[in-house]
């Protein structure tokens, strides 16, 4: 299937809570982030995910109904985009106006709509609504890893012993590395969502789960919890991009800008 492009106003309101977006950005780290993937799987088109969540999912934060929001570790923080929560720009976890990330990203921005969406079709809703919250408390505010060790562990099994190693480095070292084990990735952070509510299964090791994963390339075996077409939200700033068909085994996708 091809990825379509439509004006972010005119999907706007069927984007829903637990659903995906994509980010291909143009700093060094998404760059890297990119490349490091596109060697491993094959594939490097994003970067970077985020998970939409909106006020009727977390009621207890006095959230605009009206607004979109994204969950997110991200290690951008020049961007002109506050965590709502804390009313300043940060990294790592944080909640942020996804109207107003798309103004000011640098990059591309793909919604990919999550299939079979529990917060959709379930009707225990007070229990969905239970597990985000908690897991919202939980890892809100945790740091970005940036630990170029636990990427390539989490594309290259071989390395995997050095992240353990790395662990028992830095968390010895006297300079404030105390919380050095709970910095998180943002797909780890998408995957760890993902586990609990089911729509992934209880087997996935998050740790080794990056972005490109969400498209089924994950060699565990998980496929990709997305409805296809995926969504180019078009902006002044982007050009088309079209995506071949992708499929929950390695498939090529090819972007043309």
């Amino acid at each position: 299937m091809n990825i379509i492009s439509k004006d972010y106003e005119d999907i706007r309101s069927s984007i829903s809570s637990l659903d995906i977006i994509l980010f291909a950005g143009t700093d060094f780290v998404s760059k890297s982030i990119r490349y490091l993937q596109k060697r491993r799987l094959g594939l490097g088109d994003f970067s970077h995910v985020g998970l939409i969540l909106k006020a009727d999912i977390l009621d207890k934060y006095n959230l605009d109904p009206d607004k979109l929001y994204v969950w997110e570790s991200t290690s951008s923080y020049k961007e002109k985009n506050n965590d709502v929560l804390k009313q300043k720009s940060s990294i790592g976890v944080q909640l942020r106006d996804f109207d107003e990330v798309i103004k000011n990203y640098r990059g591309k921005v793909v919604w990919g709509q999550l299939k079979d969406n529990p917060w959709i079709i379930s009707n225990n809703k007070t229990e969905i609504k239970d597990i985000v919250e908690s897991l919202f408390v939980k890892y809100q505010g945790r740091n970005y890893d940036f630990n170029i060790i636990n990427l390539l562990s989490a594309l290259y099994p071989k390395i995997r012993p050095l992240r353990t190693l790395s662990y028992k480095l830095f968390t010895k070292l006297p300079f404030k590395q105390k919380n050095y084990k709970s910095r998180i990735f943002c797909s780890e952070l998408l995957a760890i969502v993902y586990k609990e509510l089911n729509i992934f299964e209880k087997t996935l090791d998050v740790k080794t789960f990056v972005p490109m994963d969400v498209l089924g390339l994950d060699e565990d075996g998980s496929k990709s919890p997305l409805q296809y077409p995926l969504i180019l939200i078009r902006e002044s700033y982007m050009n088309s991009v079209t995506l071949s068909s992708i499929s929950s085994t390695r498939s090529s996708i090819e972007i043309s800008v």
